[in-house]
């Protein structure tokens, strides 16, 4: 496989769903494998609808993140087992693109990355948290680079659990 759409959890939510069917669109489109990153419910959410749309799409499922800094974090590690070099497209909300690929960017090793997002416009407590979540992603691989890993992925994490969203 030497193209592959990575489609990030937005929640169980009209967001994700808007996502997916991008991606499968896509897919048909220009014949690429699909990847599910996000935490475990939302993949299999993102899941059925791709059975649904299309039962017979060749589907990697990641699961575990809380954040977009564990999507990268863990699509890193499952394309690294499978030896992908190719091109990685990115399937996300417009207004999370920025964020999520900077990550990308910086955290998954490989072929070339691309971003193709969905304007599915956020109402505005998400875009604060947006803006909130740049500064936080940039923090982290600074965070990354200095002390390792470890401490980047508690840093989200204590995040993720005081966010009052």
């Amino acid at each position: 496989m030497n193209c592959l759409i990575t489609v990030l959890g937005g929640g169980i939510s009209k967001m994700t769903v808007s996502r997916v069917i991008e991606a499968v669109k896509l897919a048909k489109r220009i014949k690429c494998g699909l990847m599910l990153v996000g935490a475990d419910e939302e993949v299999l959410f993102m899941y059925r609808i791709i059975n649904l749309m299309c039962p017979n799409q060749e589907v990697i499922l990641v699961g575990g993140s809380r954040n977009t800094f564990d999507n990268a974090y863990y699509a890193n590690l499952a394309l690294s087992k499978l030896g992908f070099n190719g091109t990685l497209i990115l399937v996300t909300s417009k207004f999370h693109a920025w964020r999520a690929y900077w990550l990308f960017t910086h955290m998954v090793k490989g072929g070339e990355l691309s971003l193709v997002t969905v304007n599915d416009g956020p109402e505005a407590r998400i875009a604060v948290k947006e803006k909130l979540s740049r500064l936080l992603a940039i923090f982290s691989i600074a965070l990354l680079r200095m002390v390792g890993i470890r401490a980047a992925m508690m840093i989200n994490g204590l995040y993720e659990s005081l966010k009052p969203w």
